[in-house]
């Protein structure tokens, strides 16, 4: 049924584009065309960019960019510029005005006009756009061609190195481009630096999100923390507070107050040289817990004196914003933000009312779109009560409301897969932040690795542009009202003939992975319903697959060999596993993996049926990431399985030959699985990241290598068990 009604919407949008089109014509892009750029260098970059896709998408060889100057009249040309910085868009602006909105600055408007086509723009990065929506269009014939558009979000932010360091082979340059052509236009480096260089930023034209370091560690912290004449500044928190003593300093993690002078020298000074070193910065914010600790007035006390810290933790955070805001200045447009993750943990009704307070008060916050929680990226809808909170038809949270959402890419839920094919629920996601009115979104950690084929960015880059009609329709929780949508993606990229295999293959993933259900509820009928039904059911933080494929900083077991001698040390496995060790949680999981192998299967079988070049490069990353995922989702589960086995009643009584030969079924399974990664690793870079931490990632240490060795010893200790077995 899916193949029938995803040809039928393919032959629907053939005739009714949605890019307006004419029919069939002479005006074809074709190595006749000039490309015109604009005076802005964002104009050139988008020309030479253009130039590039045209050679693989449409066969034209087009000459290099040229100014405007001396272009030949009797030649068709792409215009690509600004009233400001061209004087054929002005000029043809006097005779026509283009339908471009001065209060969107990246709005832009798509025209052709005798033989010449016009990629005009509000600003130079609306320029940019113009040409790129062009392309996305995907179709060399150009008669009659005429949209435009404005982007239903500000501020769109992704990172690209928190979960997979690049491969060697991507420039800065590579993944800069990757950005703009998804209409990303913040980039975001969590905790560390920046994830490319100004020069990079600025030749795409995109901004910077950042944040600076509270100073708990490094030689310049110690040596300020250690300063008397900074000591009416510096507080401690209780070091028996476990949960945020996490650098285990014996004096209490020390904080420092922007109430006293000193403190509000450090952090004015500190916010001052973020900005002077990032001309970009559109979004700073700050974490307000977790790595990034204040003082507080339950649990602080001046390091030196130990008087109590005497403020609340709203005036300290509110305290801040306003220094960060003076170190900015008033010109500048950056609205100072709260990141708000674990800032008031277990406590929503304080939290709401700073919330409240921040929009009164000018500032913005970040807000995980799961409040405290995880923000597992195979939820359907994700959202707490809170996140799309709307008053009057337009978000609770004011203008400066910034959500960090699931929508595309990776989190630490999945890691170390990224581009899970899962582009129904990144639409969804964003359509739901659309229809709350929310202007600005941050994906989850990373969400652009451009080095890998994501079908979850790609509908996010349509999203932006997409009219209020598409943006209800994927506000339904139906998979079918993502399928006009999904089709014309999947035959953008990967032709009329291979896209209704494509469509279904997406939706037989979702239907296996996906859940709807609330999270961490126990693991039994009554609380989750059909265990074979609704996705992979979610019980547990540790069920994370980063937190069972990294062994530090969670202790993941994953490279734990599934043998009776590893499992005889229960402690180690009962935080990891000990939550799917029952049969409602194996079943859940034996169900989603029968589904998602079924699906794999198709994939593998699409992408040996595509000829050679992009569509084929395409699918086979899209098996790579997807099917490593599913793997790692079916060696948690031999661990599951043997962790139930072992601490069934009576089995510890049972002497090691005999637990060896109950276990010898699910060892053989784990040697497959184990083999079966192995075998996998080979196709991904070689500073491809499998069990590194995520510093590791960002300090780019990952080794497919050393990530080998580690399987290839799990699976000599499982063979070398079952050899045990057979002498008993």
């Amino acid at each position: 049924m899916l193949r029938k009604t995803t040809i039928s919407f393919l032959s629907l949008l053939a005739a009714v584009s949605f890019f307006t089109s004419a029919g069939a014509g002479a005006l074809e892009l074709d190595d006749d065309w000039q490309l015109l750029a604009g005076a802005d260098p964002l104009e050139t970059t988008a020309a030479v960019v253009f130039r590039d896709e045209a050679a693989w998408r449409f066969g034209a060889s087009l000459p290099a960019p040229r100014p405007e100057a001396g272009a030949d009249p009797a030649r068709p040309a792409l215009v690509i510029g600004t009233v400001a910085t061209s004087a054929l868009v002005a000029a043809e602006h006097a005779r026509a005005p283009f339908r471009l909105d001065p209060a969107a600055p990246e709005s832009f408007h798509v025209r052709l006009a005798g033989n010449r086509l016009y990629a005009a723009g509000v600003t130079p990065k609306g320029a940019m756009n113009a040409a790129f929506r062009l392309l996305d269009r995907n179709r060399a014939n150009m008669d009659g061609v005429d949209f435009s558009g404005a982007p239903n979000f500000h501020w769109r932010v992704g990172g690209n190195e928190q979960n997979q360091s690049p491969p060697p082979d991507w420039s800065h340059d590579d993944q800069a481009r990757y950005y703009a052509r998804h209409y990303m236009n913040v980039v975001w480096g969590e905790k560390k630096r920046p994830p490319l260089p100004l020069e990079a930023r600025r030749k795409y034209g995109l901004g910077l999100m950042a944040e600076i370091r509270f100073p708990q560690g490094g030689a310049e912290a110690r040596a300020w923390l250690e300063d008397p004449a900074n000591r009416d500044a510096i507080f401690s928190l209780d070091p028996d507070k476990k949960r945020k003593n996490l650098w285990s300093d014996p004096r209490g993690l020390r904080v420092i107050s922007p109430f006293a002078p000193a403190g509000r020298r450090w952090y004015l000074e500190q916010y001052k040289k973020l900005h002077r070193e990032n001309p970009d910065l559109k979004i700073l914010y700050n974490m307000f817990a977790d790595y990034n600790i204040l003082p507080e007035t339950t649990d602080s006390f001046n390091t030196f004196s130990k008087k109590p810290y005497d403020r609340s933790t709203e005036d300290t955070i509110i305290e801040i914003l306003k220094i960060a805001r003076e170190a900015v200045g008033p010109d500048s447009g950056i609205v100072p933000r709260a990141w708000l993750w674990q800032s008031f943990w277990f406590q929503r009704k304080r939290e709401l009312a700073f919330m409240e307070r921040l929009a009164a008060e000018g500032f913005g916050f970040l807000y995980n779109e799961s409040g405290d929680s995880d923000d597992w990226n195979f939820r359907l809808n994700n959202f707490d009560g809170i996140a799309l909170k709307t008053r009057n038809g337009r978000t609770a949270h004011g203008d400066h409301y910034l959500s960090l959402v699931s929508a595309g890419g990776d989190c630490e839920s999945v890691t170390p897969a990224i581009g899970l094919p899962l582009p129904r629920v990144a639409a969804h996601k964003l359509a739901l932040l659309a229809g709350a009115g929310a202007r600005d979104f941050v994906l989850w950690w990373s969400g652009c690795e451009g080095w890998t084929y994501q079908p979850n960015l790609e509908v996010v880059a349509e999203l932006v542009w997409a009219d209020r009609g598409e943006i209800a329709r994927h506000a339904s929780a139906d998979f079918a009202a993502a399928i006009p949508l999904l089709a014309r993606l999947a035959e953008r990229d990967f032709g009329p003939d291979l896209a209704p295999g494509v469509v279904e293959y997406y939706k037989k993933f979702d239907a296996a992975l996906v859940t709807t259900l609330p999270l961490y509820k126990k693991p039994a009928r009554e609380a989750q319903g059909d265990p074979a039904e609704n996705g992979l059911h979610i019980y547990n933080w540790y069920q994370r697959l980063g937190t069972y494929a990294k062994p530090h900083p969670f202790k993941g077991v994953f490279l734990e060999p599934v043998t009776a001698a590893a499992f005889a040390d229960a402690g180690r496995f009962r935080q990891s596993v000990g939550w799917g060790a029952n049969d409602y949680a194996l079943a859940n999981y034996k169900a989603v993996l029968l589904r998602l192998k079924a699906a794999q299967g198709d994939l593998a079988r699409l992408a040996g049926a595509a000829p050679a070049g992009r569509p084929r490069e395409r699918l086979q990353a899209l098996f790579n990431w997807s099917q490593l995922a599913v793997l790692l989702w079916e060696s948690q589960y031999h661990h599951m399985a043997g962790f139930a086995l072992v601490n069934a009643p009576g089995v510890e009584k049972a002497g090691p030959a005999a637990l060896r030969r109950a276990l010898a079924p699910l060892t053989r399974e784990s040697i497959r699985n184990t083999a079966a990664i192995l075998a996998l690793l080979p196709r991904f870079a070689p500073n491809m990241n499998l069990t590194e931490s995520h510093t590791g990632v960002v300090e780019n240490r990952g080794s497919r290598l050393k990530d080998a060795q580690k399987l290839q010893a799990k699976l000599d200790a499982m063979r070398a068990e079952l050899e045990a077995g057979d002498k008993d």
